[in-house]
C-alpha cells in the first residue's frame, strides 16, 4: 500500500497526473475554502464528473483569468487542460500541477511551412479520442 492511499488528499497534486499528458477538464465551480495548514482561504476549483479539486496559485488564476475573465464565478462550464511540471519553491525544483487554456477547434495549431503534419482522424464529435478518454478519467485519473 502506497501513503498517499492510505492518507488521500482532498485535492489533486501533481502525482495525480500522469507525467507527459495533459488531462480536459471541465469547470464545475470554484469556491473559497480554508486550508487547514495555514487557515487561509484559498479558491479551489471543481471539476464536472471529478472529486477532488485544485488548490488555486496565483499562477494558475491568471492562466485561467487570461481566457474566461476574471470573474470567478462565471468559469462553471469553461473548459482547462491540467499538467503535471515542476517549479522553483524555496530553491528547490519540487512537482506541481498547472493549466492552460485548450486551443480553439476552428484555429488550427501552427504548423511548420516546410514539412506540414498530417492530421490524426478526429472523431465523429470533432474530439479526439484522447480527449474523450482524459474528460471521461482516462489515463488514470481517478480523482
Amino acid at each position: 500500500m502506497q501513503v498517499s492511499d492510505a492518507f488521500p488528499s482532498k485535492y489533486l497534486k501533481a502525482a495525480d497526473i500522469p507525467v507527459g499528458r495533459e488531462v480536459r477538464v471541465t469547470i464545475a465551480s470554484v469556491q473559497f475554502e480554508s486550508m487547514e495548514q495555514t487557515s487561509d482561504e484559498k479558491p479551489v476549483v471543481y471539476f464536472v464528473r471529478k472529486q477532488r479539486g485544485l488548490v488555486l496559485n496565483l499562477t494558475n488564476a491568471n492562466e485561467i483569468a487570461s481566457g474566461y475573465g476574471e470573474e470567478m464565478d462565471e468559469w462553471s462550464g469553461k473548459v482547462i487542460l491540467l499538467y503535471a511540471t515542476t517549479t522553483q519553491y524555496g530553491g528547490k525544483l519540487v512537482p506541481c500541477l498547472r493549466v492552460k487554456l485548450p486551443v480553439p477547434s476552428d484555429q488550427p495549431a501552427a504548423q511548420p511551412a516546410a514539412q506540414p503534419a498530417a492530421q490524426p482522424a478526429a472523431a465523429p464529435s470533432g474530439i479526439t479520442p484522447e480527449e474523450i478518454a482524459a474528460e471521461s478519467g482516462g489515463f488514470d485519473t481517478p480523482f
